[in-house]
């Protein structure tokens, strides 16, 4: 049997359907669409793969292209600074960027324009090459310690917006239901957050592959990927 990728067809916390993607499929998909050609991921210690890989490395790999990756992330720092390292060479032949957790640090700063400012000059560079990317928001995982979350989560969600190849990856409110619940479904098994998030701030293998899941569903629905059903 050749290999598959499953594929979360509902909001990730509610739903137990699932589609696979099989090798034939795989590599049709990623001919006709070279979206993960040459992805930049870039953010904080999960982008840098801390733990385990982060869930763009993972779908790029499966996709296969895990050699053309180019990541920028630095655990521990705010997005403003993580982009003072991306220049126009960065992003020449890059054909997407997966952000998951570009503006996590900003989030505990006490003032968030220059976060705001410098998220919108990239997203700019971005329009200007007509480069997709899929931008997370901000999970409460840090209580009382976050004061710009909100404000940041706000643009985030404005800026996504209006863009059609801006994708958001709706990290807030899978947090927020998980923490409801007490549990998040992932192929029809239940899984407390400690399974997800151990040490409360870093990804597990099962939820960074979950979220490369949530990743592809995104961009299908966006119409920046296609496969073959």
């Amino acid at each position: 049997m050749g290999k598959v990728i499953p594929i979360f067809l509902g909001l990730a916390a509610g739903s137990n359907a699932v589609a696979t993607l099989g090798e034939e499929q795989i590599s049709e998909a990623s001919e006709s669409n070279p979206l993960f050609k040459a992805p930049l991921i870039v953010g904080a210690s999960v982008s840098a793969n801390f733990g385990t890989d982060s869930p763009g490395k993972r779908l790029a790999r499966e996709l296969g292209h895990s050699n053309d990756v180019l990541t920028i992330a630095r655990g521990g720092t705010p997005g403003k600074e993580v982009l003072k390292q991306i220049s126009d060479r960065e992003l020449d032949g890059r054909s997407l960027v997966i952000a998951v957790d570009l503006l996590f640090w900003d989030s505990s700063l006490s003032n968030c324009e220059a976060s705001i400012a410098s998220l919108d000059r990239f997203l700019s560079q971005l329009s200007e090459r007509k480069i997709p990317i899929v931008l997370g928001n901000i999970p409460a995982l840090l209580p009382d310690r976050q004061p710009c979350r909100l404000k940041l989560n706000r643009h985030i969600h404005d800026v996504v917006k209006k863009d059609p190849t801006r994708v958001l990856l709706d990290l807030e409110s899978l947090h927020e239901d998980v923490m409801k619940k007490g549990y998040l479904t992932i192929r029809g098994q239940r899984h407390p957050i400690w399974d997800l998030i151990p040490d409360g701030l870093h990804l597990s293998r099962l939820a960074s592959d979950f979220l490369s899941e949530q990743i592809l569903q995104g961009i299908t629905r966006a119409g920046l990927f296609s496969y073959r059903s």
